[in-house]
């Protein structure tokens, strides 16, 4: 049993105590915060505490029973006043009905009537808050089923529903929209990149915080409707004053942004004069949030501001295409990515949407996986890259992922390119000193035989032994001469031959240009 409060009133000290010590009031759910010997001290105590129920004296000096009845009522009408009173004809009970006094007493009181009588008031307290809740809930239903359907009647207007239909309904409702000027604002949250259940639940959270911001950031502004709907918040201005709703939705993006930390976009449509064109209003609004891609910190984008690529797929370079190809699969990161700048760059003077970046940024992925594949470097695209896209927030982290894929893979394709080239030196070389004897052997022959290209291999060549094919075979034939001629009885001319040179004169100038001395001389050691 919830305890009421009980106030005692009366100018006898004798009759108060009387009355304090006549029942148990706690056990009886009472509690009595006070006595006071006048309505003044009384009132006094009521700015502290209020009671549920008041026993007062009718005949009080400076201010009656009646009087104070009168502020008490002013003050709070729900609270229960009953009078004690030694009057038996009860010559005060016109004005006490007027006033709203619940019952008298009679003096002195008796301990069971007056049980008797406060148990009634408790009742009819008890019966009037249950009906004070019941008539709130009621209200906050009917205010939110109205909200529901305003909520409903904009959200058509803006989609192009008929707009006299849902006007009428709105007048039924006793909503007023007076066709001036107007705008509409469509508020986007973008957060959350864990997994994609957690997302959503995370972005629900947000939404619902977001609105009651946008209600608490609008509460004192006439003429301004937020509507829920599509995980997207609509703020519709009814006001002529456009460069100040502007204004609005700049410091409305710091608000929301700030309490929320997370990135907000706010799409702007321009302003029309009548109710038939705030569908209009909302598409450019709603167009305008489609570039938050191209965004990477929160933003409110005016739709006027726009200038957006023609309609339909955007135009990729395929020349651009083709020069990214070449730099990847040369290994030159650095060249790749250059590219990469250039295409994304283009996107963003375009004003193109995500579905464009998407679709570029497939293409390019493409070129990485068919260049790897075709190299045999099929496990370094292991991540998903469509899936990961789904959490990317702006095309700079789209591109700054590409970059990552571009980089790793330029990486696997040098070292599969130091590789390759390692072995066609060391296949080169060894051809070389299997085949040095022939005088008529050239690098497009071993080329050839090694399947690569001649220029392709002179520059390798030249580039990992610091000679050329010429100055190669050139020293590997005079080393080997210089063998035979000290390990051989062989004559000059039979040596020349040996190593690949059929001129004994062209070998014996060459002997003593590598030697430093003749043919003759080194075979007999005299240098």
């Amino acid at each position: 049993m919830d305890q009421l409060k009980v106030l005692i009133v009366d100018d006898e000290t004798l009759v108060r105590t009387k009355i304090r010590v006549s029942i148990d009031w706690e056990d009886n759910g009472y509690e009595i915060i006070g006595d006071c010997g006048s309505a003044e001290a009384a009132l006094d105590l009521m700015e502290e505490e209020t009671p549920d129920i008041i026993l007062a004296d009718i005949c009080m000096p400076v201010v009656d029973g009646l009087k104070f009845a009168k502020q008490v009522r002013q003050q709070n009408p729900e609270i229960q006043i009953i009078f004690l009173t030694g009057h038996d004809k009860f010559s005060y009970a016109n004005d006490s009905i007027k006033i709203g006094v619940f019952d008298y007493l009679l003096k002195p009181v008796d301990a069971g009537e007056l049980l008797e009588t406060l148990s009634r008031a408790r009742m009819k307290i008890e019966k009037e808050r249950r009906h004070d809740e019941e008539f709130c809930r009621l209200k906050d239903e009917i205010m939110r089923e109205r909200q529901t359907i305003f909520n409903r009647c904009i959200y058509e207007l803006c989609r192009g529903s008929d707009t006299k239909s849902v006007l009428n309904e709105l007048e039924y409702l006793n909503f007023h929209l007076n066709e001036e000027c107007y705008q509409i604002a469509v508020i986007g949250l973008y957060s959350a990149k864990e997994g994609q259940m957690e997302a959503v639940e995370n972005q629900l959270l947000y939404h619902a915080r977001a609105y009651e911001l946008v209600q608490m950031f609008f509460k004192d502004m006439a003429g301004i409707y937020v509507i829920q709907g599509d995980m997207q918040l609509t703020v519709i201005l009814n006001n002529q004053k456009q460069i100040s709703f502007e204004e609005e939705c700049e410091c409305l993006l710091k608000y929301i942004s700030g309490a929320l930390q997370c990135k907000i976009f706010i799409g702007v449509g321009n302003a029309f004069q009548t109710m038939e064109d705030i569908k209009i209003s909302y598409r450019e609004a709603s167009d305008s949030l489609k570039y938050y891609y191209m965004r990477g910190e929160s933003e409110v984008i005016y739709f006027k501001n726009i200038v957006p690529s023609n309609e339909g797929m955007l135009y990729i370079d395929q020349e651009a295409i083709n020069s990214f190809s070449f730099y990847l699969r040369s290994g030159f990161a650095d060249k790749a990515k250059e590219v990469v700048a250039e295409l994304f760059g283009n996107m963003k003077k375009e004003y193109a949407q995500r579905e464009h970046v998407v679709l570029l940024t497939v293409r390019l992925a493409a070129e990485i996986e068919t260049i790897l594949f075709n190299l045999g470097l099929t496990d370094v695209l292991n991540d998903n890259l469509i899936k990961n896209m789904m959490y990317f927030e702006s095309i700079g982290e789209t591109e700054d992922y590409l970059n990552i894929l571009v980089d790793a893979s330029a990486e696997k394709i040098v070292q599969l390119i130091r590789t390759k080239e390692k072995s066609l030196i060391g296949d080169t070389c060894a051809y070389i000193d299997l085949h040095y004897t022939e005088e008529d052997l050239t690098l497009a022959q071993i080329a050839e035989k090694l399947y690569t290209n001649a220029s392709y291999l002179s520059r390798l060549l030249k580039e990992k032994t610091g000679m050329t094919f010429r100055g190669y075979l050139f020293e590997l034939r005079m080393e080997k001469a210089m063998e035979l001629l000290r390990t051989t009885d062989s004559k000059g001319y039979e040596v020349a031959e040996m190593v690949g040179i059929k001129d004994p004169h062209y070998f014996s100038k060459c002997f003593k240009k590598y030697a430093g001395v003749s043919v003759g001389d080194y075979k007999r050691g005299t240098f």
